[in-house]
């Protein structure tokens, strides 16, 4: 019987390892120095703290609140487009000001108008 030699196949292994661990940091790096990487950290925070909201998606939501009161004409849009907050980055700076933090569709640096509702 002949013995195999693997010496061959494993360093192949080692190398490809290797190679994906530093085109990994290679690609965190450049993260860093274009700034990326803060935008990625600003994400990461948001999804762990409190649903960091972006004034878009807040415009959207209230759009679509005042289109279904529209439709259905129940109370609990009203409700909601009227008092229920929630906190939205309105300055885009990445964090919640006290300010912040009870953002209500009825409120005049959204431009979100609704003639329907009346609150």
């Amino acid at each position: 019987m002949r013995k195999i030699n693997k010496k061959g196949v494993e360093l192949s292994m080692n190398v490809i390892i290797i190679a994906i661990l530093a085109i990994l940091v290679l690609v965190i790096l450049a993260l860093f120095f274009t700034g990326g990487i803060k935008s990625l950290f600003t994400k990461i925070t948001s999804l762990y703290s409190g649903q960091l909201t972006d004034v878009s998606s807040k415009i959207a939501s209230c759009n679509a609140i005042c289109n279904t009161y529209s439709v259905t004409k129940s109370q609990i849009y009203v409700d909601k487009y009227c008092s229920e907050g929630s906190p939205v980055d309105l300055n885009g700076d990445g964090t919640i000001e006290t300010s912040e933090k009870g953002v209500i569709c009825d409120r005049r640096e959204l431009g979100v108008s609704c003639p329907a509702i009346e609150c």
